[in-house]
């Protein structure tokens, strides 16, 4: 998937509400596209967030001390975001399923570089992650 794309599917979501093109677009300048085969996780439960994922294509299980709480194929879908924010450890391990996984993996220094150039992007995400206190 292309950088304009990617763009694309971040002005749908309410964690990038009120960021204009130019600044999403820095964002996924701080990123890389990944591909991560089926089976691999993407993030596990305990350990310290190095990355916010944002689901490009294929499909990840999210899995809570070790029950399946739910799947997510939604492009555009950001996952492993309240741990690389907080660097705390994940509340789930996420896995790739179905086959490979094409995501953008931002890692949570990347991510705070770039919270640190917008002010605009910074409270958009503030503004999303609220909704998990």
């Amino acid at each position: 998937m292309d950088r304009e794309s990617i763009i694309g599917l971040m002005l749908g979501k309410p964690m990038f509400q009120g960021a204009t093109p130019e600044v999403l677009g820095d964002f996924v300048d701080h990123g890389e596209v990944v591909k991560i085969e089926e089976g691999v996780n993407l993030i596990e439960q305990g350990k310290i967030g190095e990355a916010v994922w944002m689901l490009l294509d294929g499909k990840v299980r999210i899995i809570v001390n070790g029950v399946v709480s739910h799947d997510l194929d939604t492009p555009g879908t950001i996952v492993g975001e309240i741990s690389a924010v907080s660097h705390t450890a994940a509340t789930a391990t996420v896995v790739a399923m179905d086959g490979p996984v094409s995501a953008l993996r931002i890692s949570h220094q990347q991510f705070h570089k770039a919270l640190a150039v917008s002010q605009v992007l910074a409270s958009s995400v503030l503004r999303s992650l609220a909704k998990y206190l």
